[in-house]
């Protein structure tokens, strides 16, 4: 066999050879996949698309020297709605002050799951401060003032 006949040759069995393994690779991927699922619940992540998130901060609060943590705090709620066809997992972060705090929400298909966080005035201090929340690449942001009526 001439050198050309050669690299034809093993041109053409290594392009089937390639075809053949891809094949096999996506095939098995996808069958890993399901298997995956049945074993441990369905943890697919969402399209971009398929997430809302909202953000509800009021606008203002008092500052208390001496504050009760549930009464006084700044309510921030979370909600992140799936409108996608899958269960899915998804990191919310809320920026604020010095709090940078992560939560893992886990809402079906069609369906939200919400998270409550209370932010105490006296530990941001007088002023406008602003606030962040970040989940799965989506982005609520805003300003939350501590007004002083104690002086």
């Amino acid at each position: 066999m001439t050198p050309w006949h050669r690299r034809t040759v093993l041109a053409i069995g290594i392009a089937v050879a390639t075809g053949t393994v891809l094949g096999t690779v996506g095939a098995r991927t996808e069958r890993e996949d399901e298997d995956r699922q049945a074993r441990d619940g369905p943890t697919d992540r969402a399209g971009d698309d398929d997430i809302e998130l909202s953000v509800s901060v009021p606008e203002s609060v008092p500052y208390r020297e001496i504050a009760d943590p549930i009464e006084d705090a700044a309510d921030v709620v979370i909600t992140v709605c799936n409108t996608g066809t899958d269960a899915t997992s998804i990191t919310a972060t809320l920026e604020i002050g010095d709090v940078d705090e992560p939560v893992v929400l886990e809402p079906d298909a069609g369906d939200h799951d919400t998270v409550r966080f209370g932010v105490l005035p006296r530990e941001l201090g007088v002023g406008a401060h602003d606030w962040t929340v970040t989940a799965d690449g989506k982005i609520e942001s805003g300003s939350l003032t501590v007004v002083d009526d104690e002086r």
